[in-house]
């Protein structure tokens, strides 16, 4: 049986991405850097923060590198006015996902203020059991966040699903011995996200829960959800 359902935030459960975009143009400006492009800024989002101005500027000193992240987080945190919603189903899907009765949590590259920040604004935090974030844990897709989860809630791997829409998250599930689930509504490709070997791949939450009774129907000799 599934227990426990773990979820990605940004680009999986929060469409965050202009936000993130936006906040990290502004804090290389702000240090007279040429601003990487919203691509380049897109391919980045679901690594630690840290590893993601290492990536944007590979020959930025350590110096420069904090300036950059806590321009970052600066610019992000004043970014209200730019939309960072939930995707469509989100509520109605944890809801379902919990009267399955199944346990839910969120493992995030975000920073722990950035994870707290997002729960309220969105009023989703009711919803989880653990939370781990980059602060708390080596970065995706090092499995050390599904592990401590795995841990303190008691749940085998076999028996917990990771959902993520970037191929960090289903790296990281992968390495935790658990099922990989792919979203395609946010920041990865379909194509990327396939050649992680996904065990389902969906394209909107409200398929989640069908997909998990599928899973677990298949593990009894049942169907098999299989990516599209």
């Amino acid at each position: 049986m599934i227990e426990l359902v773990v979820f990605d935030l940004d680009g999986t459960l929060m469409d965050s991405e202009a936000r993130i975009v936006s906040a990290m143009q502004a804090a290389f400006v702000e240090q007279s850097l040429a601003a990487p492009s919203a691509a380049e800024v897109r391919a980045i989002i679901g690594l630690s923060l840290e590893q993601g101005v290492a990536r944007l500027h590979g020959s930025a000193g350590d110096a420069a590198r904090t300036s950059l992240v806590c321009g970052y987080r600066r610019h992000y945190a004043r970014g209200t006015t730019l939309p960072a919603p939930l995707f469509p189903h989100v509520e109605d899907t944890l809801s379902a996902l919990a009267a399955d009765g199944r346990l839910l949590a969120i493992a995030t590259g975000k920073s722990r203020s950035g994870l707290v920040q997002a729960l309220a604004e969105t009023g989703i935090r009711r919803h989880f059991d653990a939370l781990r974030s980059a602060d708390d844990c080596p970065p995706k897709p090092d499995p050390t966040m599904l592990r401590e989860i795995l841990g303190e809630l008691g749940v085998a791997p076999a028996n917990a699903v990771m959902v993520g829409d970037t191929t960090f998250d289903l790296m990281m599930a992968h390495a935790a011995g658990m099922t990989a689930i792919g979203i395609t509504h946010g920041t990865h490709a379909r194509s990327l996200l396939l050649d992680c070997r996904p065990h389902a791949l969906i394209d909107s939450l409200d398929a989640l829960p069908p997909t998990l009774r599928a899973l677990g129907a298949d593990r009894h000799g049942g169907s098999r959800a299989q990516p599209r």
